[in-house]
């Protein structure tokens, strides 16, 4: 192993998030410490020449979409920042916000600093050293894109928003819930860069199991809906503070519904001076307790339908967006109860 990669491998192996910055262009170097292709930049087609599965598995994941996927897309044309881009296209830079933009959350997001390849073992191939990066297995490697808070004012803020409140915390909500299995356990199973996310209905579904109980009251319908996590180490859902999950029963055409979801409200700042925008309710589904959801019909019925639905976005904001419902809905969980019985999908 090249002089030039240890000593780079030394100032850089105190945490993945305190690496060096990325750079747009990226030279790699050998394991002798000379440059493989200068200038160059480093790109998934040149890592897929030899990483031909890991590049496969990638170009269907949520990271290889992360600047390009419509609904981000949608919301940063609303409200454009390079405070967003930043974790979007990681490899575009604020002179070039366009340069390697759509690559998304490419492989030298996580693994390329200075010209130095980090992995989670160390390797010593013909055709480069590896660095071992203990770090790119825990949690801290996924922390920098999400947990975060709301940026200070000047610099890309969300109007109204508290400058240093919570924006994302899945983070956090991991380690609340006990943190006893890492990212990786649940997002990468098979060791594979596929990155298991919202592209995936079953692996959504997988995370809660839902159970339906429906009783008439006179001329009303009343249906208790209980969701109790399965899978979800953190909140359900968790990442983006729009994000909701949607109760809905119908029968004898009275449909009812209610969102599980942040709730965001204008409280007064600590020194009274101003007022900015905070959550004030969590009422998602955590992942160390359930969550309850009654809805009234007021119609007599035999039969209720239920469903639960994950929505990346409000439907009404989605469709201002020019976005339709399936662009922004996952289905979770559907069925059907007899009142006076219930139902269950685990």
């Amino acid at each position: 192993m090249g002089r030039r990669a240890l000593t780079l491998g030394a100032m850089a192996i105190a945490a993945v998030v305190a690496l060096p910055p990325l750079r747009a262009q990226e030279t790699l170097f050998t394991r002798e410490g000379g440059p493989i292709v200068p200038g160059v930049p480093t790109s998934v087609a040149n890592c897929g020449a030899c990483h031909a599965d890991e590049q496969h598995a990638w170009e269907g994941s949520a990271h290889a979409q992360a600047y390009t996927d419509p609904v981000f897309q949608a919301e940063y044309r609303a409200g454009p920042s390079p405070f967003c881009r930043h974790c979007h296209a990681p490899r575009a830079t604020d002179d070039a916000p366009d340069l390697l933009a759509e690559v998304g959350v490419d492989c030298a997001t996580c693994h390329v600093r200075e010209g130095v390849i980090y992995g989670t073992r160390a390797l010593d191939t013909s055709a480069h050293a590896v660095l071992r990066e203990p770090r790119l297995s825990t949690e801290e490697a996924c922390a920098a894109c999400h947990e975060f808070a709301f940026p200070p004012l000047g610099s890309g803020a969300l109007v109204g928003y508290a400058p240093g409140a919570p924006l994302q915390r899945t983070v956090s909500e991991w380690r609340e819930a006990g943190g006893q299995r890492a990212c990786a356990s649940c997002h990468m199973p098979r060791g594979d860069h596929a990155l298991l996310g919202l592209r995936d209905a079953a692996f959504v579904a997988s995370a809660v199991r839902v159970r339906a109980r429906a009783t008439r009251i006179d001329e009303t319908t009343r249906v208790e809906v209980r969701i109790q996590p399965r899978a979800a180490a953190h909140a359900f859902p968790t990442g983006d503070m729009f994000r909701r999950a949607r109760v809905t029963v119908s029968a004898a055409g009275a449909t009812r519904s209610e969102d599980l979801m942040r709730f965001f409200a204008s409280t007064i700042d600590d020194d009274g001076r101003a007022f900015h925008l905070r959550e004030v309710v969590d009422g998602r589904v955590r992942a160390d307790r359930g969550a309850r959801v009654t809805l009234l019909l007021g119609v007599r019925a035999r039969t209720v339908a239920w469903s639960l639905d994950l929505f990346r976005l409000d439907p009404d904001v989605a469709r201002a967006r020019g976005l339709s419902d399936e662009q922004v809905r996952v289905g979770v969980a559907a069925g059907s109860v007899r009142v006076g019985g219930s139902s269950a999908v685990r």
